[in-house]
């Protein structure tokens, strides 16, 4: 196929697949495609989760995230409001050190040697 990753606001697709959305490809008008970025670069790690040219992202990984090791990442993580209603303190909030681990495992199908992904069948 032309598409190589599909998630709710994105879309990549190689050089065929841009020639045959070109009808829908627009930069302003409401409902079409705005292309953001291209790139010659492109290695998808899972969902969510991809290196872009030279953009790394991670699904939950905030851009000032410090990187600790290979797929392991530490940023700040804020009180959520039920938290704080649990703790019966609505006046201060909390901020904490988390760690993120990306495994960079894709586990919504079964991929192929060539790099395609097969359905998972039940």
């Amino acid at each position: 196929g032309n598409t190589f990753y599909c998630d709710t606001d994105s879309l990549f697709v190689n050089s065929q697949g841009y020639n045959n959305l070109i009808g829908q490809i627009h930069k302003t008008k409401l409902g079409k495609l705005k292309v953001e970025r291209t790139t010659n670069s492109l290695k998808l790690l899972g969902c969510k989760s991809y290196v872009f040219g030279d953009q790394v992202k991670h699904k939950g990984r905030r851009k000032n995230a410090k990187k600790i090791s290979e797929n392991t990442y530490m940023q700040d993580q804020w009180s959520s409001l039920k938290s704080l209603i649990k703790n019966k303190d609505l006046t201060s909030y909390e901020v904490n050190d988390i760690v993120k681990h990306y495994s960079n495992i894709y586990d919504k199908g079964i991929l192929q040697k060539d790099g395609s992904v097969s359905p998972l069948i039940l």
